[in-house]
């Protein structure tokens, strides 16, 4: 009987091991096509990059000229890299009612996306009736610095963001913000 128990056990085992190696060739094999294929950059030309939805809310934004755009898989948001490596994002989110309340939920957030972004007192753009205004704000995360805004003009909410490791040349938040325009 215990060689049958033992016989039971070491299939158990070889059962595992070959499922564990499996894994392993599996988890490897993305890892390494991840590393080979590169992901796409498309340089930034001289036209504003639509967020949002096409038949829905969207904004336009300009982004810094000689930044590179990459995929996010999201027509909420845009994200844009430079050469030194500085990062800019843009979302947009619908439904906003009151800036006052949604900037520091905003906050929080950020901070489940492991970023550490705070309000300042600093406000950004124009409070016209065309214009996106709001706050500033400083974000850092890890070993990237940078600084935000969340802004808002009728229902829609922006926040831009742009971080980098030290020495990288961070996007104008305030110029991007001054950029933002629904379309017409």
């Amino acid at each position: 009987m215990s060689n049958v128990i033992s016989a039971g056990r070491r299939l158990d085992v070889g059962v595992a091991a070959v499922a564990v190696l499996v894994v392993a060739v599996l988890l490897g094999g993305w890892y390494a096509v991840r590393a080979a294929v590169p992901l796409p950059h498309t340089p930034v030309g001289d036209d504003d990059v639509r967020v949002g939805r096409v038949t829905g809310a969207s904004i336009l934004v300009a982004p810094p000229q000689g930044w590179y755009r990459v995929p996010t898989g999201d027509s909420q948001s845009a994200r844009f890299q430079s050469g030194s490596g500085a990062l800019l994002a843009v979302d947009l989110i619908t439904g906003l009612r009151d800036l006052d309340t949604a900037a520091p939920r905003r906050m929080r957030l950020l901070a489940y996306s492991g970023i550490d972004a705070h309000l300042t007192e600093q406000t950004v753009g124009d409070r016209g009736r065309r214009s996106f205004h709001g706050r500033m704000c400083t974000a850092n995360a890890a070993d990237m610095r940078g600084e935000c805004a969340v802004v808002g003009r009728g229902t829609l909410e922006v926040t831009v963001l742009t971080m980098g490791r030290d020495g990288a040349k961070l996007a104008d938040v305030g110029a991007v913000v001054r950029s933002l325009r629904e379309p017409r």
